[in-house]
């Protein structure tokens, strides 16, 4: 019996130094918005600020693929967009990275956090999301279960852009011609005496082909007018 007394201490020990790492989930969330931005800053695009309702949704999908074990963007038969909407949050621009990550020894917590921003940086889909122009808020959540053995943490970032910080303007054809312009990729024609309301949820040009070239950068409010003189005015705050 004496003898037994340091084998289970010893047995204890060696349990407790196989313990799995436990990531700070809180902290890790934070840090994969920071290194976000760290990364968007880099590029010259604007830094990102957290928004309630994405990092809802963000939670929910999350804890339903931890739960689930299903790994899919329209998992559930919902998607981002839906998802989003679901949670309150009034879209223009929607976009979402998800990633899963598991070991039998666990993760720290800058561990995790580096896996997820380099990651998604060095995936084609997953970069373009965390680079989008059009996105000024973020969400992330991650979920944790323990599956055949290991350490498994399923981890969601959606990019948003609200309905409010859309960019509405109008191109009116004041002229006797059909104007011919171009918002983004997108070829209009406008016939005399009509007019078109625009809603733009990411950055793009707008190009005048005819009745002249001319090319801006529509702000919210913005009206653009074709003369009969084939003059294009630009006017800030809506037609008269």
């Amino acid at each position: 019996m004496r003898r037994a007394i340091p084998l289970v201490a010893l047995w204890a020990a060696a349990c407790a130094a196989a313990a799995p790492a436990q990531p700070d989930l809180d902290r890790v969330e934070d840090l994969v918005v920071e290194g976000t931005n760290r990364f968007r800053a880099s590029e010259s695009l604007p830094v990102l600020r957290t928004n309630p309702d994405l990092e809802k949704a963000a939670r929910d999908f999350a804890r339903y693929m931890a739960r689930t074990g299903k790994f899919d963007h329209e998992a559930g038969g919902t998607t981002p967009a839906s998802r989003a909407k679901a949670a309150g949050y009034d879209l223009c621009f929607i976009a979402e990275n998800i990633a899963r990550h598991y070991s039998g020894a666990g993760f720290s917590t800058p561990e995790l956090a580096g896996h997820l921003v380099e990651g998604w940086k060095q995936s084609p889909g997953h970069r373009k999301n965390m680079l989008a122009p059009a996105a000024m808020e973020t969400g992330v959540a991650i979920a944790h279960r323990r599956h055949d053995g290991d350490e498994d943490y399923y981890s969601v970032q959606l990019f948003g852009r609200p309905q409010s910080a859309s960019v509405r303007f109008e191109v009116r054809n004041t002229g006797e011609s059909t104007v011919k312009y171009r918002v983004g990729e997108r070829d209009y024609s406008l016939a005399p005496r009509y007019w078109r309301t625009h809603t733009l949820c990411e950055p793009s040009a707008l190009r005048f082909d005819k009745p002249r070239a001319a090319s801006f950068e529509p702000a919210r409010g913005d009206c653009y007018v074709v003369s009969r003189g084939e003059q294009i005015k630009r006017a800030r705050g809506g037609c008269a």
